[in-house]
């Protein structure tokens, strides 16, 4: 978490870290009991590097590679 000007700003990340529904985002908030709002969309998915997250195959079986669908 961290504070620009008066908002705060909580990245995070959800889904399986080795599966094709991993994702990372953030949310702002005015102070820190919130209200928080959670961005349109996430910074990052699993999805967005399809076929180019080497890390990801390396430590999956062929098998379980993520489609451009997240599946």
């Amino acid at each position: 978490m961290v504070q620009r000007g008066s908002q705060y700003v909580l990245f995070f990340s959800g889904g399986g870290y080795t599966d094709c529904n991993y994702l990372t985002s953030y949310a702002t908030a005015p102070s820190l009991s919130g209200p928080w709002t959670t961005a349109f969309r996430p910074l990052m998915t699993t999805a967005t590097f399809d076929n180019h997250s080497v890390g990801l195959e390396a430590r999956t079986s062929s098998a379980t590679r993520c489609s451009s669908t997240g599946g």
